[in-house]
């Protein structure tokens, strides 16, 4: 089987990776660039963008960059003459045409339990919504939104203080074990797609934006948004005279009750760590820096009974 591989994040590159050594036969890939442009954001960042393009030629296999040119993209495909094409990071709809030049199959990859959490950021909803548990799906590419038919699933548990990091890196390795359970599979003639069962849900783009916190909101709900904003994503941010604050790591504090405004530093002789009241709860910041990576909790620490700057 002649694979071609779509994506453009760390996720691609891992599956690129474990599938060149594994020696199944990866005859072309398609990437993402770290900047590109979608419907609802036009200045979009790929926070998990890796250069693949530089593995490729490491590989000497052969690679294109796709800049939303998809006679481009076609032309690519029929060049490599691949017979399955496999999608994994991957933000845009394929064309229909596209989609029938592989005699084997077109599938993509979902972080979730499809139908449940259709669409865009998975993982990331996933942490907010405070699920225990949620997973990777293989199925079928269509002109439709994460509705196809199913190769197969792999459920993934979130530990209690999971965050989106070791989440993503829980995600790859799920996905490559699915990956090649169903090409195995499929090798043997013993691959039978399946529809999706259950109520669908449909998760919303996220933007940078969406990750600024709002303090009159609970402690626990803020701690989820910090969790799943983490690296390798830009961060939940608040801001103090103007300066933007980048929160990186928070634990809700349950020591000690402390009464204030919401949004109202509070700094404790028996902690060493900045507390923050919200708008149900008490939140301590574990690590926070600015823009340019610095620390920032020495500053907070000189600013006992300071607010943040209102949303």
């Amino acid at each position: 089987m002649k694979i071609l591989l779509l994506g453009g994040t760390d996720l691609t590159l891992g599956i690129l990776n474990t599938l060149s050594d594994a020696g199944y036969n990866i005859v072309g890939v398609v990437s993402l660039g770290k900047d590109f442009s979608i419907s609802y954001n036009k200045n979009s960042v790929n926070s998990r963008y890796v250069p693949i393009g530089d593995v490729c030629r490491e590989k000497n296999i052969k690679h294109l960059e796709y800049n939303k040119d998809n006679d481009a993209l076609i032309s690519f495909a029929e060049d490599v003459q691949a017979d399955f094409c496999l999608v994994a990071g991957w933000y845009f709809l394929l064309p229909q045409r596209f989609i029938a030049l592989f005699s084997k199959g077109c599938a993509g990859l979902h972080a979730s339990l499809l139908p449940d959490l259709r669409g865009a950021s998975p993982l990331n909803w996933a942490l907010l919504l405070g699920r225990k548990s949620t997973g990777i799906s293989m199925f079928q590419i269509d002109q439709k939104i994460d509705e196809g038919l199913l190769y197969g699933q792999k459920k993934i548990t979130i530990d209690r203080r999971e965050t989106i990091t070791s989440l993503v890196k829980k995600t790859e390795l799920a996905a490559i074990d699915l990956i090649q359970s169903c090409f195995s599979k499929l090798k043997a003639g013993k691959l039978i797609l399946r529809e999706q069962k259950g109520k669908p849900s449909y998760a919303c783009p996220r933007v940078p934006e969406d990750s600024k916190i709002d303090w009159s909101q609970s402690a626990k709900d803020i701690d989820l948004l910090i969790r799943a904003s983490t690296h390798p994503y830009a961060g939940a941010f608040c801001f103090i005279d103007g300066k933007k604050i980048n929160i990186w790591e928070a634990e809700i504090y349950d020591r000690t009750d402390i009464y204030g405004r919401a949004g109202q530093i509070s700094i404790l002789p028996t902690e060493t760590n900045p507390l923050v009241v919200c708008g149900a709860g008490v939140l301590k910041i574990v690590k926070a820096t600015d823009e340019s990576g610095e620390d920032q909790k020495p500053i907070i620490h000189k600013m006992n009974y300071r607010n943040f700057d209102r949303v």
